[in-house]
C-alpha cells in the first residue's frame, strides 16, 4: 500500500507530461563537462524503474596532463548525485590513484559503471542526475586550483511496471502478435500466449539492457509442461528463445527478472515460420524387408522422418522357395516356403533304392493296425528307381458290428467293439458297462447273466413285487430263472443280432436266441431251433399228461383248472402266430399283472396237483354227508 501511495503522484504527473510512446525501451541520455585538463561524461536512461536495484548509469573520464603533468600519488575522485531541493542524494562514489602507467602516459581515461538504486525522488516524478569529478595533482602545489568538472542535470522519468499489469499469470497471458511488442517493463512475471495451427519454428527476441539485469524466459505447452525443444540463450543485448520446431497447439512464454528486484525495460519481437510437416513427432512407420521382416523409422523433432532401422523379425525362408533334404538315409524329400516365410512340412520320403523289377510288401496304415483283424499288407513295385503305390492292401474301415470280422483292426469284433455301442443306450442295445445305457437302464451282461451275449441295456427286475419297473416301454419277463425288463418288438428284425422277437403273454419282446437244447428248459419246448433261435417241440410228441379232466366226479362250482395253459400253440387272444413259436425257452408271462412267473413243468408236480384236488373233493363230500 505504501508503494502505491508513493507512486500515485508520479503516475498522475507522468500522464500529464508523457507522450503515447513514453513506455518504449528508453534511450540513453548523456551530459558532459570539461574543466582544464579533465572531461567527464554521464549517461543514464531517460526512464528509471522505481525500486530497481540497478538502474543504468555509466561515467566516462578523460584527463590529460597538459596544464599540470601527472605525478605519482595523484588521485581522481568521482560522484553521481540526484539533485534535490534540499540536499542532494549521493547515488554513487568512487576514488582511485593514478597508476604508474598513466603517469608515464600523462593521460588517464576510464569507463565506470555507476548503476545502482536511484531511490525515489518524490517530487515531480522525475530524477535530476548529475556527475562530478575532482583531479588532485601534486605538481599543482598548494596555490593551484584542482580540476573539478560537474555535468548539468539529466532528467530521468520514474516509472513503475507497464500498462499490462494483468499479465502476471498464465491464465491472463497477453496474446503475442507477430512483430515487435514495445513499451514493456519486466518488474515481475510477464506472460504471453501464442497459438499455431501447424508445426512451426517460433522465435522470441527479448531486447533489453543485460548489464543492469538479465531477463529469463521459459516456454510451456498447453499442459503447462516446459517445451523441451525451446532453447534460451543470452545474447549481448537480448535474450533469445528459439523453439524449433513445435507442433500445432497453444503455448505460453514466461518472462521474469533473473535476480529479484533487478528490473529492466524490454521490447519483444515474435516471429513464426511454418514448417513442411512430414509426420507427427514420435510417430512410427514400418515396411517389409527381407524374408517377411520389418524395418521401422521414427518421426524426428523437426517433423521429418528419420532413417529406417535394421530389418527385424525375419522368417526362415523366401516365399515359394523349395528345399530338398535327405531322409531315412537313402531317400529325399522336399518342402516349400509359405507366404509367411515359414517352411511347410516335408513331402513323403522318396527312396531311390530299387530297380524296375523289384516288389515288396507295403502298408500305408498305422503300425498298430498292420496285420490286425482284416488289415493286410499290399504290394508295391519299383518304377523309375522309386517304389510305386501300395496295391492290394486292406486298411481299417468302420466296424460293421454284425459280420464277426474286426473291420477297424483294433482287436475288437462286432459288439465287443466300442464303436458298436449306441450312444444313449436304448432298451435292448448292446453294452459293456452301465454308462453305455444312459440314465434309464443298466447293462445286463455276462458273467452275471451269461445268456445275454454282448450285454443288454435293460434291468434285472422283480416284476411281481414292483410291476412299474418296466414302465419305460419294456416288457417284464422271466429269462433263465430271473426277471428282466425286455425290449418290446413286432418282428425279429426289430431285435439286434443274437436276439429274436418272441410272443409272450402281454406282448412280444426281444430275448436271447437259444444256441442249443440246454437253453430250452421247458418240457413242452425241449428242442432249440438254431435257425430261428426259438425252443420248439422238435420230433417228440407233445406231453399232455398234465391236462386234467375236471368234469368227472368234480364239483364244478370250484372249477379248478390245473392245465397251467400248457398249450403254447396260440397267442393269448387265441389266434395263431404265423411264422413264430409262441414261447421263448423257459419264459411265461402273467397277463393279469404284466410280470412273469416261473413255470413248473415236471410230471411229478402235475400229479401232485391232481392228488391234492381229489383230496379236496373227498373232504367236501364228507362234510355234506
Amino acid at each position: 500500500m505504501q508503494r502505491l501511495l508513493r507512486i500515485l503522484p508520479l503516475v498522475v504527473l507522468g500522464l500529464l507530461t508523457l507522450s503515447a510512446n513514453a513506455w518504449a525501451l528508453p534511450a540513453l541520455k548523456s551530459g558532459s563537462d570539461t574543466v582544464d585538463d579533465a572531461t567527464i561524461t554521464l549517461r543514464v536512461l531517460e526512464q528509471t524503474i522505481v525500486d530497481d536495484v540497478r538502474s543504468l548509469c555509466t561515467l566516462d573520464i578523460d584527463i590529460v596532463g597538459a596544464a599540470e603533468p601527472f605525478t605519482g600519488g595523484d588521485t581522481v575522485e568521482l560522484w553521481v548525485y540526484e539533485d534535490d531541493v534540499v540536499g542532494d542524494d549521493l547515488i554513487w562514489h568512487h576514488k582511485f590513484t593514478v597508476t604508474a602507467a598513466e603517469v608515464a602516459a600523462n593521460h588517464v581515461t576510464g569507463n565506470f559503471d555507476c548503476s545502482g538504486n536511484f531511490e525515489y525522488d518524490g517530487f515531480g516524478g522525475s530524477l535530476e542526475l548529475y556527475a562530478e569529478a575532482e583531479v588532485v595533482k601534486d605538481a599543482c602545489g598548494w596555490t593551484c586550483t584542482y580540476d573539478r568538472p560537474t555535468t548539468a542535470n539529466i532528467a530521468s522519468l520514474e516509472v513503475d511496471d507497464d500498462n499490462a499489469e494483468d499479465d502476471d499469470l498464465p491464465t491472463t497471458a497477453v496474446v503475442a502478435g507477430l512483430g515487435t511488442t514495445v513499451n514493456r517493463i519486466n518488474a515481475d512475471q510477464d506472460w504471453f500466449k501464442i497459438t499455431t495451427s501447424a508445426a512451426a519454428r517460433t522465435i522470441f527476441e527479448v531486447s533489453h539492457y543485460p548489464s543492469v539485469g538479465r531477463i529469463d524466459a521459459v516456454m510451456y505447452d498447453s499442459n503447462n509442461t516446459v517445451v523441451p525443444v525451446a532453447v534460451v540463450s543470452d545474447e549481448v543485448d537480448k535474450t533469445l528463445i528459439i523453439a524449433d520446431p513445435v507442433a500445432a497447439g497453444t503455448y505460453t512464454l514466461k518472462l521474469s527478472p533473473r535476480l529479484s528486484n533487478d528490473f529492466n525495460f524490454y521490447d519483444m519481437t515474435f516471429s513464426l515460420d511454418l514448417l513442411s510437416v512430414e509426420c507427427n513427432v514420435g510417430a512410427q512407420e514400418s515396411r517389409l524387408c527381407g524374408n517377411c521382416g520389418e524395418e521401422v523409422r521414427t518421426c524426428l523433432a523437426n517433423f521429418t522422418w528419420g532413417l529406417y532401422g535394421s530389418c527385424s523379425n525375419e522368417g526362415a525362408c523366401t516365399p515359394d522357395a523349395t528345399e530338398i533334404a535327405t531322409c531315412e538315409t537313402d531317400g529325399t524329400w522336399e518342402r516349400t516356403c509359405d507366404a509367411s516365410c515359414a517352411w511347410g512340412v516335408f513331402s513323403t520320403c522318396v527312396h531311390i533304392v530299387c530297380t524296375g523289377a523289384e516288389t515288396q510288401p507295403c502298408y500305408t496304415g498305422t503300425t498298430a493296425t498292420r496285420t490286425v483283424g482284416a488289415c493286410t499288407d499290399g504290394l508295391q513295385t519299383c518304377a523309375n528307381n522309386a517304389w510305386g503305390a501300395c496295391s492290394g492292401e486292406v486298411l481299417p474301415v468302420a466296424e460293421s458290428c454284425d459280420d464277426t470280422i474286426d473291420n477297424d483292426c483294433d482287436n475288437a469284433i462286432d459288439d465287443a467293439d466300442d464303436d458298436c455301442a449306441v450312444a444313449g443306450g436304448a432298451l435292448g442295445d448292446p453294452c459293456a458297462a452301465d454308462s453305455a445305457c444312459g440314465n434309464s437302464w443298466t447293462c445286463v451282461m455276462p458273467p452275471a447273466h451269461d445268456i445275454f451275449a454282448g450285454g443288454y441295456c435293460g434291468r434285472a427286475a422283480q416284476c411281481a413285487n414292483t410291476p412299474g419297473e418296466c414302465t419305460a416301454g419294456g416288457l417284464c419277463a422271466d429269462v433263465g430263472g430271473s426277471d428282466f425288463c425286455l425290449k418290446r418288438c413286432t418282428v425279429a428284425a426289430d431285435c439286434r443280432q443274437g436276439y429274436t422277437c418272441a410272443t409272450l403273454t402281454g406282448g412280444k419282446a426281444c430275448v436271447p436266441k437259444c444256441l442249443n437244447d440246454t437253453h430250452c428248459n421247458l418240457v413242452d419246448k425241449p428242442t432249440c431251433d438254431v435257425a430261428s433261435g426259438l425252443c420248439t417241440l422238435g420230433s417228440a410228441p407233445e406231453d399232455t399228461s398234465t391236462n386234467t379232466d375236471t368234469s368227472a366226479n368234480t364239483d364244478t362250482s370250484t372249477n379248478t383248472d390245473t392245465s397251467s395253459q400248457s398249450d403254447t400253440s396260440s397267442t393269448p387272444d387265441g389266434s395263431a402266430d404265423a411264422g413264430a413259436d409262441t414261447r421263448e425257452p423257459g419264459i411265461v408271462a402273467d397277463p393279469t399283472c404284466g410280470c412273469s412267473l416261473r413255470r413248473q413243468t415236471s410230471p411229478v408236480s402235475a400229479s401232485l396237483a391232481i392228488g391234492l384236488g381229489l383230496l379236496a373233493l373227498l373232504v367236501i363230500r364228507r362234510r355234506r354227508s
